[in-house]
């Protein structure tokens, strides 16, 4: 049946002409292209950011070059899954949470109009299962889509793809469908966010331990 719903929504794309470039990132033969191009867009993009990756925990870097969009007037909306739907581990999302607190105080008197939101994935409450998104969209015109994860093992370890693409038509379209994921995902709040930027019980220590592990020894 969602089989069926799913198929009845698709429509045959237009093609249209579009600027785009291939891009890898091969960490063993140090390539950072596709980090650097993240970084690149973020520090031109002029009013809008959307990110939507399913493993979300960027290095200082990338936290900092997206609160200084914010302090530009840029504003930025992040999307990722939630400790239920992380469908790698569960402590992973724990250390996306850790770094909420710290990117949303972006939004403090930056006197700019521009804003900082972070949305987290609930689909697996609605039989959605994980997010597995990989994309970001700047001023809805400039796209990143491929299969790199803003974390460290996208940066450091694993060889990943991606299409960097100029073109509003399919940004629009890749906006268009994050709206409808939007349905399915809770907005982090402030309050909620500090909470999660302490140790709470030995759950959260252990997640916290075994996830630092994992990024400092891949």
């Amino acid at each position: 049946e969602q089989m069926e719903r799913i198929l009845s929504d698709y429509q045959t794309p237009e093609a249209l002409p579009a600027t785009m470039r291939y891009l890898r990132s091969r960490p063993r033969e140090k390539e950072k292209f596709i980090t650097d191009a993240h970084l690149k867009s973020i520090a031109e993009a002029k009013s809008e950011i959307v990110i939507s990756n399913a493993y979300f925990i960027p290095n200082r870097e990338f936290r900092t070059a997206l609160k200084e969009a914010v302090h530009r007037g840029v504003n930025v909306i992040i999307h990722t899954n939630d400790a239920e739907g992380n469908n790698l581990l569960p402590m992973m999302t724990t250390l996306s949470r850790k770094i909420y607190h710290n990117l949303l105080k972006a939004n403090d008197d930056n006197g700019t109009g521009g804003s900082l939101r972070i949305f987290e994935w609930n689909g697996d409450e609605y039989g959605q299962y994980t997010l597995h998104s990989k994309w970001m969209v700047v001023d809805r015109t400039l796209g990143i889509v491929g299969s790199y994860n803003i974390d460290a093992r996208s940066e450091f370890l694993n060889s990943e793809n991606a299409v960097v693409f100029d073109q509003t038509v399919l940004a629009g379209q890749l906006l268009t469908l994050f709206e409808r994921d939007l349905v399915y995902s809770q907005e982090i709040d402030r309050e909620t966010a500090r909470k999660w930027s302490h140790i709470t019980g030995w759950t959260d220590f252990w997640n916290t331990v075994f996830g630092n592990l994992l990024r400092r020894n891949l």
